[in-house]
Order: C-alpha cells, then structure tokens, then sequence
C-alpha cells in the first residue's frame, strides 16, 4: 500500500532488540541490508497519498466483504470490519480502520468461475496495489506442500479453510463496480 502503483517492493522489521539482533546475524545475507534507492524512492513517492488512499481502499473491502457475505456461493467470509468476524470486537479497539485485504472461502468450482469470468479484478498474487486483485489458495495444494505441518496441524488448516480461499486484495475502484463485477462473475 505504501507506493500505491504496485510497482515497488520493500518493508521493515520491528521487534525486540534479540529478534532484530538474530536476523542481523543469520539473515542480512539473505535479504540485504537495504532496499534498493530506486524501490525507496517509488516508496517515497506514495507516502503523501497513503492516508487518503487507504481510506477508499477500507470502504471498498467493506463494501465488497458484505456483498460476499451474503452470497449463497460464499461458505465464510473474514474481514475484520464485519461484525461477523471473529475477532471484530479486536479489531475495533486495536485498528483505526479495517484494511483492503478480504478472504473468502469457496470451492474450487466457485473459484475457477470467479477467475474465468471476473473483468474489474485481477488475477494476481500480489497484495495492495491500486487495483483489486485476487488469488485462490486450493487448501489441499497448500497443505500437501508443507512439510513442516504435522497431521494435526493440516487436519486444523483444511476444517477452517475447506476447499480452499480467495485472497482479495481491494484496490481503489469504484465499490459498486467491484461488487457488480463480482455478481455476475458468480452468477
């Protein structure tokens, strides 16, 4: 969200001095010592929009969050502006605003017509760009794929995730397009 063109990469580590400490020792190598000037300075380049585009960011997650959660194809949605999730209660007293990323959770049936007919979205891996992307985690590609996950912890994954679920990552269109788009792409 920060440059707000989808064009730059870049981030920031906070933690406790011991946690900084041991990726400075064991993974500086890895990950350099700094991003690039060019990535810092499209970075740069976002900030002074940031607040005004993150609020029109927040008002179409919330509008399109609402649409999926009363779609019959829908199974669950999660976005913690939604009185429904979990955590909403959290997240107002710890949140000034809700974010532009919403997970819905869907088969693989419903996911492949989503991709196939969508015209305002994306489809695209990436996460906080100016325009609205989404991506499907099939939960058993996923699961089967990580090794380090023992046969409670993947059991665990698939009862919450199911078949599997749509990252959305809301961008700065207009809410009602995105929700139009997404009904008849569902239709």
């Amino acid at each position: 969200y920060v440059g707000g063109h989808g064009d730059a990469l870049g981030g920031i580590v906070l933690g406790p001095r011991d946690g900084i400490h041991r990726i400075r020792e064991e993974m500086l190598i890895h990950l350099g010592g700094a991003m690039s000037p060019f990535n810092a300075w499209l970075l740069n380049r976002g900030l002074p929009t940031l607040s005004l585009r993150m609020q029109k960011h927040q008002e179409n997650a919330l509008a399109v969050a609402r649409f999926l959660e009363r779609h019959p194809r829908i199974k669950r949605v999660l976005y913690p502006g939604l009185e429904s999730h979990p955590q909403h209660d959290l997240a107002c007293r710890q949140m000034a605003g809700f974010g532009g990323m919403v997970v819905a959770q869907m088969d693989m049936p419903t996911a492949t017509q989503l991709i196939e007919r969508v015209r305002v979205f994306t489809f695209a891996t990436s996460l906080g760009d100016y325009q609205s992307l989404l991506f499907y985690y099939p939960t058993d590609l996923y699961v089967d794929a990580a090794p380090y996950l023992d046969e409670a912890q993947k059991k665990a994954i698939r009862e919450w995730a199911g078949d599997g679920i749509m990252r959305v990552s809301i961008g700065l269109e207009d809410a009602g397009d995105l929700v139009t788009d997404l009904d008849q792409a569902l239709t």
